[in-house]
């Protein structure tokens, strides 16, 4: 599994950048900002308030907040929960408990369809290679959110564009054309189903020069101020939070050696599943198991074929070497154009090791014939 993953990075990494997704737009909130308007971190009520409704002048479709706003902060607490209780294209945040971590409410007074949970699944390698769309909360979890924030607002958007959401299976989704599979255990990627809890799907990164120009990026103040062309905020997904490391450590690591911002993050999930239904843009799929064993096996075929085939140990070396290129090519045509993950090393592995046994066995045979002769 870990050697398939790091295949799979390496893999992607290599995919043609992307133009960023003029569908969002990030309002980031630094530590400049909280100077300059003489604020405090997290942001005050007041100044939540004073941003949303600045934004609202200008027709967002949905604004996702990634500040939490479980507790009173500064002035003004009652007339922000009034408006976010009166606004429901406004998505605030929660975090479900699990361990030790106790978890964090949402602003109280909000329905099922106002609220996010924010949490993130990691590899083993604390990298963050998948999209947490769906899961049960803890029992006893002050989050109760059943979606993501970035679910709630990819839905909410393509709602309001006119695709409904439906289940055709129990492991499926299915928004206007688009219909994929939910993550299940398998023998390549994730062997372990309790790392696939709830429904999850594999992230496929937007990356330009950098993931973080995901969309267009505004500051706070650049809102307040009105230096922020309207056309930028109407009919876009608005999503609200603090970028600035001085103020808050909210990194992840990703597959491209790069660490991103969680708000950044959570851009990048909600421009895949948009994407992915109004662009046909890939989402990464795996083969079914009898896909994967018959790709696998047809690779362990060539590698007799080869040894069988050709006698020098020079030209088996050299054929072998070849259909390695071809495999690893393949594989990445495939991803870049199907957006299916097949199995690279299990492939590689067979394809030598079933090449070496008739090598093997080849040899015997003829020592044998030599010693009879």
């Amino acid at each position: 599994q870990f050697w398939e993953l790091k295949v799979f990075d390496q893999m992607i990494r290599l995919l043609p950048a992307e133009k960023p997704d003029e569908r969002l737009l990030i309002v980031e909130v630094t530590k400049k900002d909280i100077e300059q308007l003489q604020d405090s971190y997290p942001l005050s009520d007041g100044m939540m308030l004073q941003l949303l409704k600045k934004l609202g002048e200008h027709q967002p479709q949905i604004i996702g907040l990634d500040i939490y706003r479980d507790l009173p902060q500064g002035q003004g607490r009652d007339d922000l929960v009034q408006y976010l209780q009166q606004h429901p294209h406004v998505i605030s945040p929660c975090a479900h408990s699990g361990g030790t971590y106790p978890g964090i409410h949402p602003p109280p007074g909000l329905s099922s369809q106002q609220v996010g949970f924010v949490d993130t699944v990691k590899d083993p390698d604390q990298i963050i290679r998948r999209h947490l769309l769906v899961v049960d909360p803890p029992s006893q979890s002050p989050c109760t959110a059943i979606y993501a924030l970035s679910t709630q607002l990819a839905l909410y958007y393509l709602e309001a564009k006119g695709y409904s959401l439906d289940f055709p299976t129990p492991e499926s989704w299915q928004i206007g054309s688009l219909r994929f599979n939910i993550l299940k255990a398998q023998p390549g990627f994730y062997q372990q189903s309790k790392l696939l809890r709830g429904h999850q799907i594999l992230l496929n990164y937007r990356a330009y020069n950098s993931l973080e120009d995901i969309a267009q990026r505004v500051t706070l103040t650049q809102v307040l101020t009105n230096q922020v062309e309207p056309h930028l905020i109407s009919d876009r997904i608005i999503l609200i939070g603090v970028t600035d490391p001085t103020l808050a450590k909210d990194e992840f690591n990703t597959p491209y050696h790069q660490e991103i911002r969680g708000l950044l993050l959570h851009a990048q999930m909600v421009s895949q599943f948009v994407s992915a239904v109004e662009e046909q843009r890939r989402l990464w799929q795996f083969l079914t198991l009898w896909g994967d064993l018959l790709w696998v096996g047809s690779w362990s075929l060539l590698g007799g074929i080869i040894v069988w085939r050709f006698r020098s140990f020079l030209n088996q070396g050299i054929v072998a070497g070849v259909a390695c290129i071809c495999l690893c090519s393949s594989c990445w045509i495939i991803l870049s154009t199907k957006g299916v993950v097949v199995p690279l090393v299990p492939s590689a592995l067979t394809l030598v090791i079933t090449g070496s046994i008739v090598a093997v066995k080849n040899f015997t045979m003829y020592h044998k014939q030599r010693s009879r002769g």
